[in-house]
């Protein structure tokens, strides 16, 4: 860290200016008058209050407070007239920062905080004209997508691809440990080495369908994923 180092010079009208230079504030001090080390002071005084003020600030900004109540908040509400889409099914926030947005309609739309923008795959690459079902954002930045009767899909720096040699999905989940989980309509499902296996038997579930898959936040026991099968609590 750099040290901040004031000098007190007298201008050309006789008034004491304080500015930031070279050399040790002890040495430049030795030399000053009573009037001149006053008005130091004062400057050196003020400049730690401001430093501390814009330090206790910052560092409260980086969270909420978990004192305050939700209605304390400022709070900011979008629309359709401000391009929010309707019939929102999913909303996840990407490794980037964009929170993105999964409708019942089956479409996408990428939020920054001022603007909706929907999602448009390039050439060569659709999304599936049914319903959406929900949406992962992986911490590698990449988005996976489920939709009703469908493998699933990824999206990953603007390109789309289609799962395949993998049942329907219903949902992906992603370990502590980074491992990608899908709940089909044929059981456990893992990525491993990029490709889809089935794991139902190796994990010992032994129900027919995988609805709902939920992941511990430590890897308490592994693969740290609890599965749901079909008709059950």
């Amino acid at each position: 860290m750099s040290q901040l180092k004031l000098i007190a010079t007298p201008s050309v009208e006789g008034h004491l200016v304080c500015r930031e230079g070279p050399g040790a504030i002890i040495g430049s001090l030795q030399l000053m008058s009573r009037s001149q080390l006053v008005c130091v002071s004062r400057r050196l005084v003020m400049l730690m209050i401001c430093w501390l003020v814009v330090g206790l600030t910052a560092k409260s900004a980086l969270a909420l407070d978990p004192n305050k109540a939700i209605t304390q908040f400022i709070h900011t509400s979008w629309t359709e007239k401000d391009g929010a889409p309707t019939g929102i099914r999913s909303i996840v926030q990407t490794a980037d920062g964009y929170l993105w947005l999964g409708t019942i309609a089956g479409l996408l739309y990428r939020f920054d905080g001022v603007r909706f923008v929907r999602f448009e795959p390039q050439a060569g690459e659709l999304l599936p004209d049914t319903t959406l079902l929900g949406m992962l954002a992986a911490r590698d930045g990449s988005l996976w997508i489920s939709f009703v009767e469908s493998p699933g899909f990824r999206l990953f720096n603007g390109h789309l691809s289609r799962l395949d040699n993998i049942p329907n999905v219903y949902e992906f989940v992603e370990a502590p440990d980074g491992t990608l989980v899908a709940n089909t309509e044929k059981g456990l499902w893992r990525l491993k080495d990029g490709i889809w296996g089935d794991v139902s038997t190796d994990w010992n579930f032994t129900g027919r369908q995988a609805r709902r898959v939920y992941s511990t936040r430590r890897p308490m026991i592994s693969p740290a994923v609890f599965a749901v099968p079909q008709r059950s609590v």
